[in-house]
């Protein structure tokens, strides 16, 4: 990217708004792209999924920086570790939580990613949290509580702990962004490929499951150009510009938009309440990112 594209990205904190939430849309094309997969392992989705983001960032990074990468992963340093490690943990726990409960009952309770953001940031950033902020929070919450009315019932305790520890790795995730913001974050997607590989790579290798049809990984590598390359790429654009506690909020169109996509290509419904708590929610993102713009 030349210097005045990179200046563009990172100009207001508006924009930055409108690529975080352009990198969360991304990444509610997750389910669309596990359902056209078919039957296939979580781990191996993991695997080749890493093994694709790993290439593609990779060779985007190697064309942006060439002989200064080595200083840009220098220059990012543990922030940039952190940050990728705690992606691929939210990741991971997600999955393990959809064993126990419904994706719908998981995806929901990690919602509680914005709040846990605004706490780390408070403690660890020393970040302000504004009073539009903290009303669009509210009403996200709200709507998360109407969204869960119409998930199905059971919800065990482990699930429920799984999906709770993959939202606040989430939360960890943005407040690691927001403290490496005058590096290049981007480094972040190479060591969450780096940790899924081998993590997901030796539980593979143990099951004897590594092969998949050729369907599904075109289908795999599809999600992590679309899904995690170009969601995880605009979400840390726009991080450089806006406070981790917005980050988390906008974050919430993903759980918002994932049914649509599924609705729109299988034909799978969503129930009313969680139509109503989706609206309720990008209502708040709207608000937000309203009050963005005349800020920044």
């Amino acid at each position: 990217m030349s210097g005045l594209a990179r200046d563009l990205v990172v100009t207001s904190r508006a924009a930055g708004m409108m690529l975080a939430f352009a990198g969360a849309a991304c990444w509610s094309t997750g389910g669309f792209f596990v359902r056209l997969a078919g039957p296939v392992d979580v781990f191996q989705i993991n695997f080749y999924r890493a093994l694709m983001v790993f290439a593609v960032m990779g060779l985007w990074l190697l064309n942006s920086h060439g002989r200064r990468l080595a200083a840009v992963f220098a220059q990012a340093g543990w922030n940039s570790v952190f940050a990728g490690v705690a992606l691929a943990m939210a990741g991971l726990t997600f999955v393990g939580a959809v064993a126990y409960i419904s994706v719908g009952q998981a995806i929901f309770m990690t919602g509680i990613s914005p709040f846990a953001s605004a706490l780390l940031a408070r403690v660890f950033l020393k970040e302000a949290i504004s009073p539009v902020t903290w009303a669009a929070m509210a009403v996200a919450a709200l709507g998360l509580g109407v969204m869960t009315m119409g998930s199905e019932g059971g919800g065990a305790v482990t699930g429920m702990a799984l999906a709770l520890a993959s939202g606040f790795a989430f939360a960890c995730y943005n407040v690691a962004l927001r403290a490496g913001a005058r590096t290049d974050m981007v480094t972040a997607i190479i060591w969450n490929a780096v940790f899924l590989f081998f993590v997901c790579g030796a539980v593979l290798y143990a099951r004897g499951m590594l092969a998949v049809p050729a369907f599904s990984l075109a289908a795999i590598s599809g999600m992590a150009i679309v899904q995690l390359c170009m969601g995880l790429w605009l979400f840390t654009r726009g991080s450089r510009s806006v406070p981790a506690a917005e980050l988390g909020l906008i974050s919430l169109a993903e759980p918002v938009l994932s049914p649509i996509w599924v609705w729109l290509a299988f034909g799978e419904t969503t129930p009313v309440p969680v139509i109503i708590g989706g609206g309720i929610i990008l209502g708040a993102i709207v608000v937000q990112t309203l009050g963005g713009f005349r800020r920044g």
